[in-house]
């Protein structure tokens, strides 16, 4: 029975490796092992539910009793008016403090939800209707009107998806943003990138040219990344238009939900 919390600590250091899904392979050991685990805890949990029952009993029990005393002994000090030797005035006594003890409840386990890239990869999210549901940092969202990924971290919020990274054609598409600010009407003919946080009913996925990942500091004409080296990082920070930025935000995306991908298929420990 765990009973302190350096037991509980202990306990899900030892069990660790049964804490997340295998993803790749699933055995019966594994399944068998993670049921017993979960049937201990849920003995713990009832252990507890059954502890916090009976010391609510017993503090009940001492609160009736303590205001019963202090009762009587305010009545005696108000017929006599005199000072009781060794008796505490009621007055300065705190009163019982009114303990609230939290009910722990067996809520169901909930499966992770998954967004599939291609009939066989998927990315576990939470799949959302809203983009104000998107609140907890770190965590990733799948904002199904949009068809986008969303992440936030800290004050950046990122949102994507995985595109085409084009290598020799000579007219890409979705490359660039549309300049017509949330008023084209060309809609998904459109050749250029409708942000769907700009223009509404837009479900377009940002695509890139191979060379945008080419760090190269001095060519304006060309999509080139002109930021990122660490030895220029002071000048390059202040010379990055607001293309640049949307543009690298995109990518950023685009990379994280593949490091997400790599790290689901391939297990890859921290």
């Amino acid at each position: 029975m765990l009973t302190n919390l350096e037991d509980i600590y202990t306990f899900e250091k030892q069990h660790n490796h049964l804490l997340t899904p295998s993803f790749v392979t699933v055995s019966t050991d594994i399944i068998n092992s993670r049921d017993d685990i979960i049937n201990q805890l849920v003995d713990n949990i009832n252990y507890i539910n059954e502890l916090n029952k009976q010391l609510k009993r017993i503090l009940t029990s001492c609160n009736k009793a303590q205001l019963e005393d202090m009762k009587i002994l305010d009545d005696v000090l108000r017929k006599t008016g005199k000072k009781i030797s060794n008796v505490v005035n009621p007055d300065t006594v705190p009163k019982s403090p009114v303990v609230v003890v939290p009910t722990i409840i067996n809520r169901p386990v909930i499966k992770q939800q998954v967004v599939y890239i291609t009939s066989s990869l998927c990315i576990n999210a939470t799949i959302i209707n809203d983009i104000n549901e998107a609140n907890d940092m770190g965590k990733v969202y799948y904002l199904s009107s949009m068809e986008h990924f969303i992440i936030r971290i800290e004050n950046l919020l990122l949102h994507g998806n995985i595109g085409v990274i084009y290598t020799d054609e000579k007219i890409p598409e979705k490359i660039k943003d549309c300049k017509f600010a949330g008023k084209c009407t060309r809609g998904s003919s459109c050749d250029y990138y409708h942000d769907p946080f700009i223009y509404k009913n837009s479900k377009d996925k940002r695509n890139f040219i191979a060379s945008s990942w080419l760090y190269n500091p001095s060519n304006y004409r060309t999509l080139n990344r002109r930021f990122g080296c660490i030895r220029n990082i002071d000048k390059d920070i202040n010379n990055i238009t607001k293309e640049e930025i949307s543009r690298f935000k995109d990518q950023l995306t685009h990379d994280l939900l593949w490091g997400l991908l790599i790290q689901k298929v391939y297990s890859i420990g921290n």
